[in-house]
């Protein structure tokens, strides 16, 4: 016997519009422990009869079984900036940072570049001269109870600018390999400069997003 399909879908919004003038509780909301959004197929925050009869009008049909979701809340990109101090002395061999260390929070995200940038600078001689300060390893906090875990950058960010007018030359901003391991890390530089002592004021920014 074969049955017909306009006879079914009346026959289940019939019944589903009975069930709800006897029910108690007619809908489940958000706040109910039982509450299921894969069944509010209207996605209007309630399980009602709209919901049954677009079951009902579907009944009988096939398909794939993949369902088109939309992921939502997840983080964007972030970027973090900090402003570094640095000061060096005998042509860059040493050198102090301050903040000693520039750390970053990562949680949550999976990937990073980083970029610098030369604000202010001194001595401002009468002839030219070159300063590069790079970053060259991402030091990883990973165990409180082991050391860090040092990763070099990949591509590794850098500045380099003459007495005035600063050349900036970035890298890193687009490199893809530098994958977060940790919850946080630490910035290593290293420099080298043509003027015996100086200082250098820098802005090191972080750029971190989900792939």
């Amino acid at each position: 016997m074969k049955i017909r399909k306009d006879l079914i879908v009346v026959a289940l919004a019939t019944f589903c519009l009975t069930a709800t003038l006897f029910m108690v509780v007619l809908t489940r909301s958000a706040d109910d422990p039982n509450w299921d959004p894969w069944v509010d197929i209207k996605e209007d925050g309630t399980v009602d009869i709209y919901d049954a009869i677009t079951l009902a009008n579907a009944y009988g049909t096939s398909g794939d079984t993949t369902k088109n979701v939309n992921v939502v809340n997840l983080p964007s990109v972030t970027v973090i900036g900090r402003r570094v101090n640095v000061t060096w002395f005998d042509y860059g061999t040493s050198f102090t940072i301050d903040p000693d260390w520039p750390t970053f929070e990562t949680s949550g995200y999976s990937r990073m570049s980083i970029q610098l940038s030369v604000v202010d600078w001194n001595p401002h001689p009468t002839t030219p001269y070159f300063t590069t300060i790079t970053a060259v390893q991402a030091r990883w906090s990973i165990d409180p109870n082991a050391p860090p875990y040092s990763v070099d950058f990949s591509p590794q960010a850098h500045v380099s600018w003459p007495m005035s007018s600063p050349t900036q030359t970035f890298t890193g901003m687009t490199s893809k390999t530098n994958e977060i391991i940790g919850p946080k890390f630490s910035v290593f530089f290293t420099m080298t400069s043509e003027m015996r002592n100086g200082w250098a004021l820098l802005d090191l920014y972080v750029y971190m997003r989900n792939e």
